[in-house]
């Protein structure tokens, strides 16, 4: 039945304005925490009002033969947010792996993270690699493994000294 006057249309199109905008216009509510290990916990908190989706990150890196693991949990925008996982090996048996969930409600839960396994089975490609303290850096050539197709160029320079002395005021 449609509506037989202006006022019974103002009316119907006033409570779907109103309709609209209380379903929407709740902020998300999502754990924000970190911790080193694989789990973190904390209460829910109301997110800014254009963070409108929550995420789980997890990263785990091995070095030296030590693993170490972080997890994040936090508010972000959906328009920004891709769930996602990554695996990186460095050789040496050294790797770094990130896994990014982005979610709400049920969703958020450590164990729906998609995290890559750890292949570590030469897949008969190889790339050049250096491991150095200090400069000169020698180079090796490192075997890929499981479904490594690329190589990457990573370089971490140590400046502390001189990034402390920007920050003095």
């Amino acid at each position: 039945m449609l509506p037989s006057s202006s006022l019974e249309m103002k009316v119907l199109l006033s409570l779907f304005c109103i309709s609209a905008l209380l379903s929407s216009g709740a902020p998300q509510e999502c754990e924000v925490c970190m911790a080193t290990g694989y789990s973190c916990k904390s209460e829910k908190e109301k997110c800014e009002m254009e963070e409108d989706i929550c995420f789980i990150e997890l990263t785990e890196t091995s070095k030296g033969g030590k693993n170490m693991s972080i997890i994040g949990k936090g508010c972000y925008f959906s328009e920004n947010c891709t769930s996602a996982s990554v695996l990186v090996t460095f050789g040496q048996g050294e790797f770094l792996r990130k896994s990014i969930l982005c979610c709400s409600g049920e969703d958020c839960r450590e164990d729906s993270l998609p995290w890559p396994p750890i292949n570590m089975t030469a897949n008969g490609k190889y790339c050049p690699a250096c491991y150095s303290e200090s400069e000169p850096c020698p180079v090796k050539t490192v075997e890929c493994t499981g479904f490594e197709n690329y190589c990457l160029d990573l370089a971490e320079h140590k400046y502390l000294a001189q990034l402390a002395s920007l920050w003095q005021p």
